[in-house]
């Protein structure tokens, strides 16, 4: 993604959330935390789009999620050039670190905890879907729950990634990547939703409701 790309998707989830927020009379909240608006001491994640970035964490803020997410930071050397002339002895580590992640992931306690941190940081209520004119809220809870039930946790083919399907199907939710592309973004753990397939999982089974644009 371009730097003016990126600028375009943050400007339109800047705007998203103004909408949402003036739809239930509610107030935005400036920052990065997972809330984005709030209302009488409830918040709510506002997402849109088709690929949703649900975090993009560093050191520090990877260990968070636990051990092993700070073990895959760490594979990389501090420098990127000597990351940039090995790269195939690196990703013959990151795969190991990756599959004790998608091994733990598999676990469904240890996948719950993960969920709550990474998409709402035991602080938000609510999760919300932009579909077409409509908003579609979940309680963050049945989310949870749901995608606990009903997702397969994987490594991708080269092993380079952990991957959320549907379970039993071949639809892709979501992926946990690290990202080394340049040197802005690089020693980055990154987890992200395909939202049309997410909001379709979750119509399907979680109680949802819709607020008109």
């Amino acid at each position: 993604m371009t730097s003016a790309h990126a600028s375009e998707v943050k400007r339109a989830g800047h705007k998203r959330e103004a909408v949402f927020a003036q739809i239930i009379g509610g107030e935005v909240i400036k920052g990065t935390g997972k809330a984005d608006v709030s209302l009488d001491f409830e918040t709510w994640s506002v997402k849109g789009g088709t690929w949703s970035q649900i975090f993009l964490y560093r050191g520090a803020r990877a260990a968070t999620l636990g051990p092993e997410f700070r073990e895959c930071v760490d594979v990389f050397p501090d420098d990127r050039s000597d990351y940039v002339v090995d790269k195939d002895s690196y990703k013959v580590i990151l795969a190991k670190k990756m599959r004790v992640i998608a091994g733990l992931l598999s676990n469904d306690a240890h996948l719950k905890t993960f969920l709550y941190r990474a998409m709402f940081s035991d602080s938000v209520d609510y999760l919300v879907i932009e579909k077409g004119r409509k908003f579609l809220e979940f309680n963050a809870e049945d989310v949870v729950e749901a995608l606990v039930s009903g997702m397969e946790v994987r490594n991708s083919r080269g092993e380079q990634k952990v991957v959320f399907y549907v379970e039993g199907v071949r639809a892709q939710l979501g992926q946990l990547e690290m990202r080394n592309d340049s040197i802005q973004h690089y020693k980055e753990i990154k987890c992200r939703f395909n939202l049309p397939i997410l909001c379709k999982f979750l119509e399907a089974r979680c109680a949802v409701n819709e607020y008109l644009v």
